[in-house]
């Protein structure tokens, strides 16, 4: 259908929400009327109210379909169209006549006929929905949703059948394809759009414009004049002039300009701009494009620049400089090679070598140009023949251009005396720049021997050698014979630079030497060049270092075998108090035992609480705190976080409020418990700091980095006490609180805000804080989640609505008879039926005699523990066909790598003591959940 108004893809999206909702509303009441729940339907019409009662049921059925906003029917189980309201008419494009008594199969187009036929089987035994394209008369295709229910009255069962038409929505999906596509290609091709509307000063950018510019999408556009200030002042000036022309002439413009980003980077953009002008030919618009052009600008500049440093080299070159095609033909010479010949530049381009080059070459052997395109380089002395007649003899050395052409440098021979004294000039500067160097430097020739060194100041050489000429080996070692396995004689032989360790035999020190090659104009190696630097105190320290750090690791490793014995220790009976605290909560009792009840409880669940934040913190220094990416419901997080907090925040009698931007994707990959965790203890802080106002929990999205990854911002918000700045910079350490001394006038052990921080931190994300003393605190963070698939987000939601059995058959096996009682009356309570066992091997023998859909299973028990049963269990000790039952460890063993070290022994599911009646329902519907699916 075409639309009246553009609507943004969100407005479709909501009114396609409410739609679905109404529709969903009409099925039930007309079921409802069908099923005669209803006593009178109230139909309201353009005057006045009219009821019919109960008698009129059928009527009022119509006439309510009849007043319908959607296509509205009621079908036979098999498609004949019974009756349906007017809107389905014009839908359709057909007179009644053409539409009722026949079968609606008809109207459905044929690629949909199988899907029908499955929606009408589905809806004959409950409800069904499904997507389908209908065919009007005029042959136009319409996309619907349909939504079909069984009425079952007297007789014949019939289908009601509610038809919305999704032709905006799939209208919209594809503008935001285009648009997407649109905004790819532009980020691609590095070009922005935008528009100037010049009599309302208003400017429209496209989201590439700010990345282009270097700009916060955030901020608005600037208007014409802040355009203008975005460039250099130069820029700026040709851009307003440019802009001016065009709006008094009409046309366009297309303009290179320069501007500095925020960050200080420069960036060359290529602006074009076009007038567009009303029905009168006065322009009312500016629209156009800015494409950045920095690559391609420095590509430019660079090859200018190559193209200038390689004439200013060839011109500038002391030495003459000929460069010749394939065929010997002069393409370049420079200043030098004119002055050396006498020519002048255009006259040697029209000659070739052969005309210039005289030297007479052996018959049988080939020239020196046939050997330079042969190998590639040619060295050798040639005679040349000078315009005045005369003849030079010069010193040539070419070599061939990776574009077919050859190079050669020629130089008087008469110029090699000067050059020797350069030589000899450079050899003392080298002298000079070794005795500088700390290392031990050693030229070495062919024969061992140290032709040149800087040993002057390095005691440990022998006095007796060091103005003679030794054999390195000599030097080195004492030795009278070539080391074993020589690295020079290999770098001798195949050139290559080589770094070793040694240790001297004689004092026990340790060298860190490197051989480099140096190489003769054969670009053969001549000589080698050791680096000899003396690293025994380095060695030293670094076994010191290797040894502190074996203690540390042997300390760390003691700390947390420490951390999780008494963990095991002080979770043991936690459980049974918190287990008995839960049950005695289950029984009749009057207000002032429950208050206690509800203190008791709360006290260990803190202590279980500070028990895991020591923990935590203790896998976090020890870098074996891992987070998760499993798909998890966003909604559920935050509600289960309000959820815990609420019963604090009322009576504290403050407000807890939380705001999620419907924008964020409702499915995402991430670790949900420990998000739980962070969320947690920012509000259980800002609940318990806060005495008078409000906590508010905020979340919004990021703009993602990649395509890969969907970043959320989360701030916790309260009206508490606040922080000082001078506490600020320690908020994160671990064990440390705002306030210190005897005075406690808030509990904790400061674990909660490092822990939270370094989450954060593993999450991909940052957290900071904002307060003022007296007047509250901001804390914010942001994580870095993944994307769930479609297939993905289907199977969430399907587990979530997942119907569990309402009794199960459970076997217990729990060797600490308080804790074994505690779980066995808190399983009861659930409505599940319970056998406790005290061991594993009674466990075994259990489930042998009797048939269990679960098992919790303890891990240290006597006779035979949990991970010993879990294994034979597994192997099918207990029955083939129960090697697949359910079990869940139940353990006091909460260190890192304990959950899943018992999830590959072969259990499915862990619960960590203390336990929690809730933990323990959760945990039987996931289990359960998996094995149904």
């Amino acid at each position: 259908m075409p639309m009246d108004t553009y609507k943004s893809p969100e407005a479709l999206a909501r009114e396609n929400e409410e739609l679905r909702a109404r529709l969903t509303q009409a099925e039930e009441t007309l079921q409802a009327i069908r099923l005669g729940e209803i006593d009178a339907v109230v139909v309201t019409g353009p005057k006045n109210d009219h009821i019919f009662m109960l008698e009129g049921a059928d009527h009022a059925y119509r006439v309510m379909v009849e007043q319908m906003s959607e296509s509205a029917g009621t079908l036979r189980t098999d498609g004949l169209v019974l009756f349906c309201n007017t809107n389905f008419f014009v839908l359709l494009e057909s007179p009644a006549e053409r539409v009722r008594g026949c079968f609606f199969q008809d109207f459905v187009s044929p690629g949909d006929q199988q899907l029908f036929a499955g929606l009408l089987e589905q809806a004959a035994k409950a409800r069904a929905k499904g997507e389908v394209v209908l065919t009007a008369a005029s042959g136009r295709q319409i996309p619907v949703l349909l939504s079909l229910s069984i009425l079952r009255q007297g007789g014949t069962p019939s289908l009601s059948m509610l038809v919305t038409d999704l032709s905006e929505q799939k209208q919209s999906e594809a503008l935001r394809r285009t648009a997407k596509r649109l905004a790819e290609a532009q980020r691609i091709a590095q070009v922005g759009d935008w528009a100037w509307d010049s009599q309302t000063d208003t400017v429209t950018w496209s989201d590439q414009m700010f990345e282009i510019l270097g700009l916060n999408p955030a901020e608005p556009v600037p208007d014409y004049a802040g355009q203008l200030t975005l460039y250099h002042p130069e820029s700026a000036h040709r851009l307003h002039e440019a802009v001016t022309q065009a709006l008094e002439r009409g046309g366009g413009y297309e303009l290179e300009l320069r501007r500095t980003r925020p960050d200080g980077s420069q960036v060359d953009v290529l602006v074009r701009g076009l007038v567009e002008e009303d029905e009168q030919g006065r322009p009312n618009l500016l629209h156009g494009s800015v494409q950045d052009i920095t690559d391609r600008k420095r590509v430019v500049d660079a090859l200018a620049q190559s193209e200038k440093k390689y004439r200013t080299y060839v011109d500038n070159s002391p030495v003459a400089v000929f460069i010749a095609d394939e065929y010997g033909r002069y393409l370049d010479v420079n200043p030098v090679a004119c002055n050396l010949l006498g020519y002048e530049r255009e006259e040697l381009l029209a000659m070739s070598i052969a005309e210039v080059d005289l030297t007479e070459s052996e018959p049988l052997l080939p020239t020196p140009f046939e050997q330079l395109k042969a190998s590639g380089r040619f060295q050798g002395e040639r005679r040349l023949l000078r315009k005045d007649g005369g003849y030079l003899d010069v010193l040539l050395d070419a070599v061939s251009l990776e574009d077919g052409r050859y190079m050669a440098y020629c130089q008087e021979i008469s110029d090699i005396k000067k050059l020797q004294n350069e030589r000899d000039s450079s050899i003392n500067l080298l002298q000079s720049t070794l005795k500088s160097i700390k290392s031990l430097i050693m030229v070495i020739d062919k024969d061992h021997r140290v032709i040149l060194s800087n040993w002057y100041d390095h005691e440990w050489i022998p006095e007796e050698i060091r103005n003679t000429r030794p054999f390195c080996y000599k030097a080195m070692k004492n030795y009278e014979h070539v080391c074993d396995n020589c690295h020079s004689v290999a770098t001798f032989s195949d050139g290559l630079i080589r770094n070793f360790e040694d240790r001297n035999p004689i004092d026990g020190s340790y060298k860190d030497i490197t051989v480099v090659p140096i190489f003769n104009k054969k670009n053969n190696v001549e000589y080698v060049l050791e680096n000899v630097c003396d690293i025994t105190k380095h060695k030293l320290a670094q076994k010191e270092l290797l040894a502190a750090k074996q203690a540390a690791e042997a300390a760390n490793k003691s700390k947390s075998e420490f951390l999780a014995n008494m963990s095991h220790e002080i979770r043991t009976p936690l459980n049974g108090i918190l287990g008995m605290l839960q049950l005695l909560q289950a029984t009749p009792v009057n207000d002032e035992q429950n208050l206690y009840l509800l203190q008791a409880v709360r006290s260990s669940r803190r202590l279980t609480q500070l028990l895991s934040d020591i923990l935590d913190l203790s896998r976090v220094e020890a870098e074996k705190l891992h987070v998760t990416r499993d798909i998890f419901d966003f909604k559920d997080v935050m509600d289960a976080v309000i959820q815990l907090f609420a019963p604090v925040a009322r009576e504290k009698n403050i407000g807890l409020e939380c705001h999620i931007n419907p924008d964020i994707l409702p499915v995402l990959k991430g670790d949900a418990a420990r998000l739980q965790q962070i969320l947690g203890n920012l509000v259980g802080n800002a609940i318990k700091f806060t005495d008078k106002g409000y906590v508010m929990i905020e979340a919004n999205p990021l703009p993602p980095r990649n395509h890969e990854e969907y970043r959320v911002l989360f701030s916790v918000t309260d009206t508490g006490i606040g922080i000082p700045d001078d506490k600020l910079q320690t908020l994160f350490k671990p064990f440390t609180q705002v306030g210190h001394g005897y005075r406690r006038d808030y509990q904790g052990a400061g674990l909660g805000l490092s822990i939270c921080k370094r989450l954060v931190d593993l999450m991909g994300g940052n957290i900071a804080v904002e307060s003022e003393p007296g007047i509250g605190t901001t804390i914010y963070f942001c994580i870095a989640f993944g994307l769930a698939d479609r297939v993905s987000e289907a199977i969430s939601t399907e587990l979530r609505r997942s119907n569990f059995p309402e009794t199960l058959s459970i076997l217990l096996a729990e060797d600490e008879p308080i804790n074994r009682l505690a779980t066995k009356v808190m399983a009861e309570k659930l409505g599940h039926r319970v056998v406790a066992v005290n061991d594993g091997q009674e466990a075994l023998d259990a489930l042998m005699a009797g048939d269990f859909e679960i098992i919790l299973m303890d891990v240290q028990m006597p006779v035979m523990d949990g991970a010993e049963a879990t294994k034979r269990i597994r192997a099918g000790e207990a029955g083939k066909d129960k090697a697949s039952i359910p079990i869940v460890a139940l353990t006091a063993y909460a260190m890192a790598g304990d959950k899943e070290k018992f999830l590959d022994a072969g259990m499915d599911g862990y619960l960590a003591k203390p336990l929690e009646m809730e933990s323990l329902l959760k945990v039987i519907e996931e289990i359960t959940a998996k094995r149904q699916g």
